[in-house]
């Protein structure tokens, strides 16, 4: 129950959990089970044995999610199972000098991006929501051999039999008061599954091994704010010059910026002077074999 507990939060409120486990008729009384476990900030879980495993990690701050899940199973009844959630929710102040008080929408943005590479009887969900219950953004993507191609969404680019990349930038509007706090909730989920496999089901005795991982360990990035609207006199929002306002978290956080993590200048100047060289690199001619 993560996200109903986030939904309704004040102040500010971070939560990650993962799980991992084995299950199956095949698999010793003695190795069935799990190994959840939740935490604060990360939560790291794995689980092995009778041929089939798991392991989940998730990392969550203000603005940044990160979820890894990956599970294999053996033939028949083996089910390894994995599963990675990571969820934030905090109070957003935008303050203006002149303004407070005043309606308006917010722009704001949140980058994804990661895949999900099935295998065999394998396959991988990916499930995303913004702002709680209102869900001003969501999506949900699941990728198998049955499945290559996920859902027809913008962003995501699959080859048949192979992975489902996804990556992309959500801007969303929402209604805010200038001078009063506004929650945003955020939670990404990575679940593993096997197909046509589940409990008391004939047929999961027959399937096939496979194997699945799903990274979204550099996904999902708060991308700040891109604009603002007020409500003027007439009923009608007018964009406003966003210098002149601030957007902070509860925790004193500038959320205006984006979160996203800018190169290493050393590891940008390398790649220049590599680039360099290879341009300035004068073309060899063949040597001409001595009479």
């Amino acid at each position: 129950m993560l996200g109903a507990g986030l939904d309704a939060a004040a102040l500010s409120s971070t939560s990650a959990r993962s799980n991992a486990g084995v299950s199956g008729s095949q698999v010793p009384i003695d190795q069935q089970g799990s190994d959840p476990h939740t935490g604060e900030f990360s939560s790291s879980s794995a689980f092995s044995g009778g041929g089939g495993g798991g392991s989940a990690d998730a990392a969550v701050q203000l603005g940044v999610i990160k979820v890894i899940a990956a599970s294999f199973s053996g033939a028949g009844g083996v089910v390894g199972s994995a599963s990675a959630e990571g969820a934030y929710a905090e109070d957003i102040l935008v303050s203006s000098v002149g303004f407070n008080g005043t309606p308006g929408k917010i722009t704001v943005g949140v980058s994804l991006q990661g895949f999900v590479d099935p295998q065999g009887s394998m396959g991988g969900t990916i499930d995303w929501s913004f702002n709680g219950s209102g869900f001003a953004g969501s999506w949900s993507a699941r990728s198998s051999p049955a499945f290559p191609g996920g859902f027809p969404i913008d962003g995501v680019s699959a080859v048949a039999g192979g992975p489902l990349y996804y990556s992309a930038i959500h801007d969303m509007t929402l209604p805010f008061t200038v001078g009063s706090a506004f929650t945003v909730t955020e939670r990404l989920r990575a679940s593993t599954f096997k197909i046509d496999c589940g409990f008391n089901v004939p047929l999961c005795e027959t399937t096939a091994a496979g194997s699945v991982n799903i990274d979204f360990g550099r996904s999902s990035y708060w991308n700040g704010v891109s604009a603002i609207s007020l409500l003027d006199g007439s009923g009608n929002y007018v964009p406003a010059d966003l210098s002149l306002f601030t957007a902070t978290s509860s925790t004193g956080v500038d959320m205006m910026r984006s979160f996203a993590p800018v190169p290493e200048p050393s590891a940008a100047a390398l790649l220049l002077l590599g680039l360099g060289l290879l341009l300035a690199k004068p073309l060899s001619r063949p040597s001409r074999p001595t009479p």
